[in-house]
């Protein structure tokens, strides 16, 4: 029996980290489809598109998905049509959110997202719910790492590490680069703060500069910070890892500290 019970434990966590998987190969194909029918499928000519891709190639997405994802958004392969929705509510402990998502049915992803909320105690608002408790910014991740990259984009790229205070000083040198951050959790990684409306003059030359975008958009960063307890911290963490496994979810902002 603990022979049988060991290699159900196995199964259970190999079931688990497949789903995980899963779930950040659709998000990440989700980004590169909605990505190339804005801008085209050429990664060279469109930078939206190249960090959606590098995105995909960092959870090792298969190539042939981030290829058939191309298509799709190019309209080559299918007539898949997303949209970028935005949900705002309450969350536990009335702690205000924001939820980002990318979806092909709107139907669907409210009733899930307004069912996580409630699940949770907390409640789905209408637009405008928590916005006036949040800032938008433009924010960059990015990597402190340069890349040299071959003639054909993504074969034959060589990393090479920066000092992460010689990556900050190239930033500030960048016209419309409001602030630079270090990601606490990612040593490695900077957050670059500018103006939405400046998001892909910014990136480019970051680009330009040889660096590697984890990421690029909308950011929005709470007002007043709300402090929890550490008895709430486990119950905000599954809340957030509900979300988070919601596919069409892409990302969360909170003003829980």
């Amino acid at each position: 029996m603990a022979g049988h019970s060991h290699w159900h434990n196995i199964q259970q966590a190999k079931g688990k980290a497949d789903a995980k998987r899963g779930i950040l190969f659709t998000k990440a194909a989700q980004q590169i489809i909605l990505a190339a029918r804005e801008g085209g499928g050429d990664p060279n000519h469109n930078l939206t598109l190249r960090i959606a891709v590098d995105y995909a190639r960092s959870v090792n997405m298969p190539k042939e998905n981030i290829e058939r994802a191309i298509k799709r958004g190019t309209g080559e392969d299918s007539s898949t049509q997303l949209e970028k929705v935005i949900y705002e509510g309450y969350g536990p402990f009335k702690i205000p959110f924001i939820v980002s998502a990318i979806t092909d049915n709107r139907n669907r992803t409210v009733n899930e997202i307004r069912n996580i909320f409630s699940k949770a105690g907390g409640e789905l608002g209408s637009i405008g719910t928590v916005m006036w408790q949040f800032a938008e910014s433009g924010r960059i991740v990015v990597r402190s790492v340069k890349i040299r990259t071959s003639e054909k984009f993504g074969e034959g790229d060589t990393e090479i590490p920066v000092d992460r205070d010689d990556a900050i000083l190239e930033f500030m040198e960048i016209s419309d680069v409001e602030d630079i951050d270090i990601d606490e959790d990612s040593k490695e990684q900077l957050f670059v703060k500018t103006a939405v409306n400046k998001l892909a003059q910014v990136a480019q030359k970051i680009k330009e500069k040889g660096y590697i975008i984890v990421s690029s958009g909308q950011h929005f960063s709470a007002n007043n910070a709300i402090e929890i307890t550490e008895s709430q911290q486990a119950t905000i963490m599954n809340f957030l890892d509900t979300l988070e496994e919601q596919q069409d979810v892409q990302n969360i902002w909170h003003a829980a500290v």
